[in-house]
């Protein structure tokens, strides 16, 4: 996976939170998470979203149970390379007593058997072959998982950023209008009184036409 490049996201502490139960929520950060207080790390007031995914891919405890099964498949290896078969001694020593008559000149009987198992047709390389595969497989397997994980951090962080751009602007046009607003309660304010009757009355004059007016456009109607 390439790197990301990205400018710095620098979140305030509501950000932070948020973040964080995201992490939470995706399964990033484990529900019961005990560490003694030498080993906490510190938190960073600064988080990039290669950081995040650096952080992730160290600290979920899903990926780091998954990365034990590497050295299990790694461990198969080694026994692939061993023989499978170990040779087998069997000794069988009995005592022998009888009459002289008998002609026993030998009073301890003595068998032994040594048995030996081979591998043919290739078996040797067709256990190493499995077991290369498995820890292909394995890792694999690892990797596919990392890059899911990552994939969700990736929409984390996006998410967080949007949400803190988003709240950003609200705030911001909302300072826009209340400062709108404040400009024009001073200019209403500021404005001569003499000017405002004058205006009054001409706006009332426009809206009240005059009794001839009135007379007349009754007329034209057909009123009177």
């Amino acid at each position: 996976m390439h790197e990301i490049t990205r400018a710095h996201a620098k979140l305030p502490l509501l950000g932070r939170a948020l973040f964080v139960a995201i992490l939470f929520l995706s399964g990033l950060v484990p529900a019961q998470a005990q560490t003694p207080e030498t080993d906490k790390e510190p938190l960073l007031s600064t988080l990039t979203l290669d950081g995040a995914i650096r952080w992730s891919l160290e600290h979920n405890p899903e990926i780091m149970a998954l990365r034990q099964q590497h050295g299990i498949a790694a461990a198969g290896i080694v026994i692939a390379h061993t023989y499978p078969f170990n040779p087998v001694w069997e000794a069988k020593v009995r005592e022998a007593n009888g009459p002289a008559s008998a002609g026993i000149t030998n009073q301890v009987s003595n068998e032994h058997k040594v048995f030996m198992d081979v591998e043919v047709r290739g078996q040797r390389f067709i256990r190493r072959d499995a077991a290369n595969a498995v820890l292909t497989r394995t890792d694999w397997e690892i990797a596919a998982q990392e890059l899911l994980l990552s994939i969700r951090v990736v929409r984390a962080f996006e998410t967080v950023v949007y949400r803190h751009k988003k709240k950003q602007l609200i705030e911001q046009t909302l300072e826009l209008n209340t400062k709108a607003a404040e400009h024009g309660e001073d200019l209403w304010k500021k404005r001569p009184a003499q000017d405002y009757r004058r205006n009054h009355s001409a706006h009332r004059s426009r809206r009240l036409p005059h009794a001839n007016d009135r007379r007349t456009l009754s007329a034209r109607a057909g009123v009177e």
